[in-house]
């Protein structure tokens, strides 16, 4: 599993990820999720074992809801890169 944060990754074989979205209370998509996303794709997107990604979520009643808003107005750009809106 990855670090802790708003997003993880857990290998549960080498051919299976597994993406957990987990912002409570209400898995607000922020910008550290959208840098974590990023990283995680690109990651896997280069091991030629993988063959299945499942998204989950920590948050119980909730997958993942909008862009948070807020945080994004604190931040120009975020470290992806990508112009938050």
């Amino acid at each position: 599993m990855t670090e802790p944060g708003t997003l993880s990754l857990e290998r549960t074989s080498p051919q299976i990820a597994k993406i957990t979205f987990s912002n409570p209370p209400a898995n607000l998509i922020i910008g550290d999720t959208v840098r974590r996303l990023a990283e995680i794709v690109a990651e896997l997107d280069a091991d030629p074992d993988i063959q299945v990604v499942i998204f989950d979520s920590g948050v119980p009643d909730f997958f993942f809801n909008h862009f948070d808003l807020a945080a994004a107005a604190d931040r120009t750009r975020c470290r992806c890169g990508l112009t938050p809106y």
